[in-house]
């Protein structure tokens, strides 16, 4: 069943003569406004994706350091609503999660490059009242991103030291 879902879900985004979402996701993703954003604006939207709370804006920094224009990228992201902001995370609705997702986490590179950024951050020894305590709180707003980071990737790949 789940096999099937898989293999089918972006069916559901396909409507008679042309008309559907995935159309739509296509042609914001092929907008002049979002060609100029650069060759790492799709691999983003995949991290956006793959983090079932999205991206916390005060992580951005941290977590793509080497992107140019990264904050910019995001803004834009909602400009074309390929993506929305709340509490602090920007996020995408289920519908162009469903259809932007990436296929093999383990092989796009800028999400895997994430997970040792959010790996480096964890591994950290923290106890209450020591010094470090305060700065490792990030962890309470991205438990839900972190869970399913190590899911997936101790799913796909059980015989890394780091996961």
């Amino acid at each position: 069943m789940f096999r099937e879902w898989d293999e089918r879900r972006t069916d559901m985004l396909q409507t008679d003569y042309n008309k559907s979402l995935a159309a739509t996701i296509e042609l914001s993703l092929s907008s002049l406004m979002f060609q100029e954003l650069g060759p790492d604006a799709r691999d983003l939207l995949g991290v956006v994706v793959f983090f079932l709370r999205g991206i916390d804006e005060n992580n951005i920094d941290w977590l793509f350091p080497t992107i140019a224009g990264r904050k910019n990228i995001f803004d834009k992201f909602c400009v074309l609503s390929l993506a929305y902001r709340g509490d602090d995370f920007v996020t995408m609705l289920a519908s162009l999660r469903d259809y932007l997702s990436p296929k093999d986490p383990a092989s796009a590179p800028i999400l895997c490059s994430t997970k040792e950024h959010y790996f480096g951050r964890l591994l950290v020894c923290i106890h209450l009242g020591k010094p470090g305590f305060d700065e490792a709180r990030w962890i309470i707003s991205e438990d839900v991103n972190v869970e399913h980071l190590l899911n997936v990737f101790a799913a796909t790949d059980a015989t890394s030291d780091g996961v």
